[in-house]
């Protein structure tokens, strides 16, 4: 076989290949790595591909205008008939040799030129398959890279959340990634007893009537309270402290975490506006954010950590 059919039989085979992927099953790749390995593959034999086609289609192009030009000589020289007959036999018997000879070269031309074009079209076809291929691949890999950065996201959530349970120093090296939007800073004078002399006392981090039903999230340790309240009243920091964590988080809804000293923190869920940003640092009675709804009724979730232990909030909250 020539080498320029085995090139052919290589390419097809090839693209075959890669238009029924690299798994058994003829499924898009299954990993972020797979598909860029996947995708550099096409795109070179994509390369070599279109290599191969711009040298068929000079090829072809060379063949016509050489057919062409022996093409129009055979018809010449067909037309002459017997005008060599004037030279006598050996110069008929010339002529007759001269113009097979031109119909041979004129046949090889035309059977090479079909060649050619059929090789063109095959390749063609090779071509747009590995691109249907490339085209299914790329968006395998653009939906693998959206779901590694939403989960790296999670995940960044997930740290950040942990990690607001930690007593901090406040200062910039010291903060959490930032999600909250637009700030409000009220200035009090601090309570002396700290945190841990709120007990039993603690104010409601909401204004007027709330109805109060106790509650537990899945991360927490302990229980929290719902407080039903009006949708979008006002939710106050119950105590000084920093922002440590601002975001929404599982299903907790949008939060806002406190450090309130001394490993005490408080946490306020399923706020539906959030005034605050990780490092602000708040006095008693800040403005928080606002109630929100997130499918089962107006309310603010509401816990007292220690730690990452969760505190029974009733005590605190001198409801129980």
């Amino acid at each position: 076989m020539k080498p320029r059919a085995l090139w052919l039989v290589s390419l097809l085979a090839l693209a075959s290949a890669s238009h029924a992927g690299p798994r058994a099953d003829g499924a898009p790749p299954a990993t972020l790595p797979e598909a860029e390995r996947e995708l550099a593959a096409l795109e070179q034999r994509l390369g070599e591909g279109e290599a191969r086609l711009g040298k068929l289609t000079a090829d072809i192009a060379l063949r016509e205008r050489r057919s062409g030009a022996r093409a129009r000589a055979y018809v010449r020289m067909a037309r002459a008939g017997l005008l060599p007959v004037a030279g006598g036999f050996d110069a008929l018997v010339d002529h007759a040799m001269k113009l097979e000879g031109v119909r041979r070269s004129l046949s090889t031309d035309l059977s090479a030129l079909t060649q050619l074009r059929g090789e063109h079209r095959a390749l063609v076809a090779s071509r747009d398959r590995l691109a249907a291929r490339r085209a299914v691949v790329a968006a395998q890999r653009d939906a693998l890279a959206q779901a590694a950065q939403l989960i790296a996201e999670a995940d960044e959530r997930r740290r950040a959340f942990d990690a607001a349970f930690v007593q901090r120093e406040a200062s910039p090296a010291s903060r959490v990634a930032v999600y909250g939007a637009g700030i409000t800073v009220r200035d009090a004078a601090p309570d002396p007893s700290g945190f841990a002399g709120q007990k039993g006392r603690l104010p409601f981090p909401i204004s007027g009537r709330v109805e109060a039903t106790p509650a537990r999230r899945k991360s927490a340790s302990g229980p929290g309270v719902e407080l039903r309240a009006p949708l979008g009243a006002a939710v106050r920091a119950v105590f000084a402290g920093r922002v440590a964590f601002s975001a929404r988080y599982g299903d907790y809804g949008r939060i806002v975490i406190l450090d309130h000293g001394g490993g005490y923190f408080t946490v306020s869920g399923n706020l539906g506006q959030v005034d605050v940003k990780v490092g602000d640092e708040l006095s008693a009675g800040a403005r928080l954010g606002a109630v929100g709804d997130d499918g089962a009724g107006p309310m603010l979730y509401f816990e007292v950590r220690q730690g990452q232990e969760t505190l029974d909030p009733k005590a605190w909250l001198g409801v129980g």
